[in-house]
């Protein structure tokens, strides 16, 4: 119980993940918004790098992935993350 962007920052400080994968909108979300609020404030609250995937994309296999899209203000914040994304 509770708001889903704390319980899912919660959890991360509790298990320590290295990646968190969410859905970039919400059932609720109107299509012009580029990334639903719960998965911007995820992004925002915690510092582990988190892949949002795209409404309607369907793969099996993460080797499938061609495409990885990056959004920085290249704060240092933003640096340590897209090198551990480059990790992946």
């Amino acid at each position: 119980e509770g708001l889903p962007e704390e319980e899912i920052v919660a959890y991360a400080k509790d298990y320590k993940p290295a990646l968190i994968v969410m859905g970039t909108r919400g059932k609720d979300q109107k299509s012009a918004d580029l990334i639903g609020s719960v998965t911007a404030e995820v992004i925002e609250m915690t510092g582990i790098p988190l892949l949002a995937i795209p409404e309607r994309t369907s793969f099996t296999d993460f080797h499938q992935v061609k495409n990885i899209s990056f959004l920085t203000n290249f704060s240092q914040r933003d640096l340590v993350s897209f090198a551990a994304m480059m990790e992946f």
